[in-house]
């Protein structure tokens, strides 16, 4: 992360101030989020989980594949790669 601009504390300070032990966090695959942030939250909803996938309990849906499926949604196209922030 050479061109980050703020270091892992700074990204932690910013963040809880605006999240705290009542938040409620709702994202995808957000252990490997939280875990880069070295942050343990009780209070997730992660739509990896919420929807069982057809071959078993073990495999979590793709973000891009759940959005497909769900939603009718085509996302994370292109060469750019993946972003957080999609523009519908």
């Amino acid at each position: 992360m050479r061109n980050a601009e703020c270091d892992l504390n700074q990204v932690r300070e910013k963040m809880f101030q605006f999240v705290n032990s009542k938040t409620i966090l709702i994202g995808h695959s957000l252990e490997n989020d939280l875990r880069a942030l070295r942050v343990v939250h009780e209070k997730v909803v992660d739509t990896a989980l919420v929807w069982r996938h057809s071959r078993g309990s073990n495999v979590k849906w793709s973000l891009r594949d759940l959005a497909k499926t769900m939603l009718n949604k085509d996302i994370q196209q292109g060469d750019v790669g993946r972003t957080q922030a999609q523009h519908y």
